[in-house]
């Protein structure tokens, strides 16, 4: 039996929550740093859902808590969390395995850009004839306020911002379940209408999204930034691989 701090991330986390709840007697603590509005919880005995107060709150809530094993499930851009998870479990000598995503599949027929930052995508965007522009996720739009003089920018996120009205800054709602027909469906006629002819998006990898797909229909180039590699004492790309070590 063990005591397991699980770092989410609202959907690898979860299903290493399910897969782990009730195997050997672990004591399962699902933590969230809260910015999901609505997050799907999973099968846990402690939840936190508004984060440790950083490096101090995280070392104290383990110290506290007598955790045994740390699971660092954060999404792969999540770099502040991965870091503190890095920090705090070498602070008080615990296990730890960290999960990184294998990067998106790429087709032969992807029109890819693949960069580094976001900074060197808005680079990429101002030097092209590209006019409406869809940011898939709303995390890095600062960067982009420089192209609005001259382009229209989309952005696709779960939930709008007061700031997009404000600077004439497009809307696309994003759903949690992008395959349904009815969905691909939106986000096709949504491409078209609006005459995207650029996405940038984050390489978070895993399960291929529906939109890449409806992209590479319709001949849209997408700027891939690339997924910062993340650290910790083992990393491994299947969840399945940790449900086994646990």
């Amino acid at each position: 039996m063990s005591t397991i701090l699980i770092l989410g991330g609202i959907h690898d986390a979860v299903i290493l929550c399910n897969a782990l709840y009730n195997k050997d007697k672990n004591i399962i603590h699902y933590a969230l740093a809260g910015k999901t509005a609505t997050p799907i919880k999973p099968n846990a005995d402690f939840f936190v859902m508004h984060g440790f107060g950083g490096i101090d709150g995280l070392t104290h809530y383990i110290k506290d808590h007598h955790i045994d094993w740390l699971v660092d499930m954060t999404h792969p851009f999540a770099t502040q969390m991965n870091h503190h998870a890095v920090a705090a479990t070498t602070a008080t000598n615990i296990n730890s395995i960290t999960y990184q995503r294998l990067p998106y599949a790429r087709h032969d027929r992807d029109i890819w850009i693949n960069c580094d930052t976001h900074a060197a995508a808005v680079m990429i965007i101002q030097q092209s004839l590209w006019l409406n522009i869809m940011l898939v996720g709303s995390k890095y739009i600062e960067h982009f306020y420089t192209i609005l003089s001259e382009k229209k920018l989309w952005i696709r996120a779960l939930s709008p911002s007061p700031e997009y009205k404000d600077k004439n800054i497009g809307f696309m709602p994003m759903s949690r379940d992008d395959a349904a027909p009815e969905n691909v469906t939106f986000i096709r006629q949504f491409l078209l209408n609006n005459k995207i002819d650029c996405l940038v998006m984050k390489n978070s990898g895993g399960c291929r999204k529906k939109i890449i797909d409806i992209a590479q229909e319709q001949k849209i180039p997408i700027i891939m930034v690339k997924s910062p590699q993340k650290l910790g004492k083992i990393i491994v790309n299947d969840i399945n691989d940790i449900v086994k070590a646990l």
